[in-house]
């Protein structure tokens, strides 16, 4: 309800983040996680599952950019949040981690092996995850698809849509493709009908 990934959004999805949001409890860590540390989050943890004000917990994401490393303490404290993502049905998505933390928590199966665990690259792939799964759980029926391109010229009169109509081609790119390179000359508007691009 409070922080969003960079994913640009029709209204009606926004609205359904806004209402629905926090099924979405993020976590940024830092440091050294030792016995401390793991006890803390256990118990906010805890809190939050047994939050009655606050709707079901749906996504637990760990922002792990800034960890630079962790006891066995706060690896048998993650193997216990597994073990309560298991029991409450909720997801736990590790993001950002150091290659040498992923293979630490790997060797004790806090991995992708287990149903109720995802990793990603870094927080905003993390919570883009979890977005999409709330979109699919709450977002109203006819809101689920975009509408086409001529769809949302409907309301321009059928002489000056017939016009404007043949200024546009339909086009299908491939994964990977380039749209629009910055820099680059170009003329090009596109509409996107179905799909994601992304801006780097």
């Amino acid at each position: 309800a409070t922080y969003r990934s960079n994913v640009e959004r029709a209204g009606p999805a926004y609205e359904v983040l806004r209402t629905w949001g926090d099924e979405i409890f993020i976590m940024r860590l830092q440091g050294f996680l030792f016995f401390g540390t793991a006890n803390v989050l256990l118990q906010l943890v805890r809190d939050r599952l047994g939050a009655g004000s606050l709707p079901p917990l749906r996504h637990l994401v760990f922002d792990m950019r800034i960890v630079s490393g962790a006891d066995a303490s706060a690896v048998e404290s993650l193997a216990r949040l597994l073990h309560y993502a298991s029991e409450s049905s909720f997801m736990i998505e590790l993001a950002g981690m150091t290659p040498a933390l992923r293979g630490l928590l790997r060797r004790e199966s806090i991995d992708e092996t287990s149903a109720h665990i995802r990793v990603f690259p870094d927080l905003d792939r993390a919570v883009e995850y979890a977005e999409e799964d709330i979109l699919a759980r709450h977002m109203p029926k006819e809101f689920e698809r975009a509408l086409s391109f001529d769809a949302q010229f409907a309301s321009i009169s059928g002489a000056e849509r017939t016009q404007l109509r043949r200024y546009f081609d339909t086009v299908t790119f491939a994964g990977g493709e380039v749209l629009i390179r910055q820099g680059s000359d170009c003329h090009d508007m596109f509409f996107i009908e179905e799909g994601h691009v992304v801006v780097k």
